[in-house]
């Protein structure tokens, strides 16, 4: 019973004793609320191009109290383009005074940060934007989103690396976006030079898009019904005839598909 006793005590010895460890490494990597993290980069210069507008808005006062809006930024990126916003003066959004990808509205006032990205969704349109804010409520956030921004960091809460973090992924992804939206454009001007775009369906793009890029050239029968087949499943030629049939009656006057059995079909202008 004694040996049984001294062993249960050493247990508990070393369990205390990895504990005060654990808590020790705890303590000295802890890093003070509001302080970057040291295991980050910041966004670099040649990374991302950020412009940081100001609202100057009455809770800007607040905002400063905590950590300055440029102090926040300075933690998150190299460079950083600065404005105040002016309700008569929207060089602050300007693609001409200087190109950038992500905009930063600081402001805590809801109404005026929606006014301001719904009221130049043109302009800003391929960009990311971002609200920052300061002792933000959750339904002042979501209200953020919902009227145009991608996110919204709040400098009491979000740590400048998770910023970071969140700036990085979104970008990535928002990038993404841009590409598959600027290869749409390149079909949908391919397209409507040879047929009625608004009234082409998926399938007959597909086929066409197939005969662009045939540079004139004819197509196979199987290779179009190959290609239809990876887009709605099981296509016959027969089905592609009558597809076809009905894609002749949607191009432009001076344009042509060409039946040459066994060869295929091609798209000519007359």
């Amino acid at each position: 019973m004694a040996e049984v006793r001294a062993k249960f005590c050493e247990m508990n010895s070393e369990d205390e004793r990895v504990c005060q460890e654990n808590d020790g490494a705890f303590q000295s990597d802890a890093i003070p609320h509001g302080a970057p993290s040291p295991h980050f980069q910041r966004i670099g210069a040649a990374e991302l191009t950020i412009r940081y507008v100001s609202m100057q808005d009455q809770h800007v006062a607040s905002r400063d109290a905590y950590m300055s809006d440029d102090a926040y930024m300075s933690d998150i990126a190299q460079k950083i383009d600065r404005y105040e916003f002016a309700r008569d003066d929207l060089r602050c959004l300007s693609l001409a005074v200087s190109p950038y990808d992500v905009l930063v509205v600081g402001g805590n006032n809801v109404a005026a940060l929606s006014e301001l990205v719904q009221q130049n969704a043109a302009i800003l349109g391929h960009k990311l934007k971002i609200a920052l804010m300061c002792d933000s409520l959750p339904l002042w956030r979501a209200h953020a989103i919902a009227a145009g921004f991608d996110d919204v960091y709040d400098v009491a809460t979000t740590d400048p690396a998770e910023a970071v973090a969140r700036m990085r992924g979104m970008w990535t992804r928002y990038e993404s976006r841009i590409q598959l939206g600027s290869c749409k454009e390149r079909e949908d001007r391919a397209l409507n030079a040879i047929a009625k775009l608004q009234k082409l369906n998926l399938r007959e793009r597909v086929i066409l898009l197939a005969m662009l890029e045939s540079k004139g050239q004819y197509v196979g029968f199987s290779d179009l019904c190959s290609i239809m087949e990876l887009r709605v499943g099981s296509f016959s030629i027969g089905r592609l005839q009558v597809l076809v049939s009905s894609l002749r009656k949607k191009l432009h006057r001076d344009v042509k598909i060409v039946a040459c059995p066994p060869e295929g079909y091609r798209i000519i202008s007359t």
